[in-house]
């Protein structure tokens, strides 16, 4: 337990207690936490908090609970701005499925005249698009709190394993001449 003491006017902590204090020889870390605290040695207890969401300032003395701890505070975080930023790596994501989805077409089809050329699995998979964006559009669109938009992730596991798929089309050792 990392425990600190008042030092010059300043907190230090210690990781570990020291074995050599005042008349205890090599046995003061082994002490009571009673005997540590008649030298000023105290807890430092770290409080829980969400480090996207609050900040944890600087340590300070807990007269109450006879403690060393942080006080922690809530961000100054606006949802609509939150959802905006979601909105955007949506938009991004987009972006780069479409770059892989031009290159896959321009590999099977380059001149646009033949779209049977494009294996129907691609089709599928491009179809899926759609459904991806309107429902991430509409998650994002109901992102109730600061906490729900912050937690919210848009390129997921999901998201990457369907842009794998996408870019499995593009290997030009898969399209087979006919």
């Amino acid at each position: 337990m990392i425990k600190a003491r008042f030092e010059n006017g300043q907190i230090k902590r210690y990781i570990e207690i020291p074995k050599y204090w005042a008349h205890y020889a090599g046995n003061f870390a082994e002490q009571s936490d009673e005997v540590h605290e008649q030298f000023g040695f105290y807890p430092v207890v770290f409080p829980d908090y969400d480090p996207q969401l609050q900040t944890r300032g600087e340590i300070y003395w807990d007269e109450v609970n006879q403690v060393f701890t942080y006080p922690v505070t809530d961000k100054a975080l606006d949802l609509e701005e939150l959802k905006a930023q979601k909105q955007a790596e949506v938009s991004a994501v987009v972006d780069e499925i479409s770059q892989i989805i031009s290159t896959a077409k321009n590999l099977y089809d380059p001149w646009r005249d033949t779209p049977e050329a494009i294996p129907t699995d691609f089709k599928t998979l491009v179809a899926q698009r759609t459904t991806w964006l309107a429902r991430a559009n509409a998650e994002i669109g109901a992102l109730a709190t600061v906490a729900d938009a912050v937690n919210y992730v848009v390129r997921g596991p999901e998201v990457e394993a369907y842009i794998d798929m996408l870019k499995q089309f593009t290997n030009t050792t898969n399209i087979t001449a006919e």
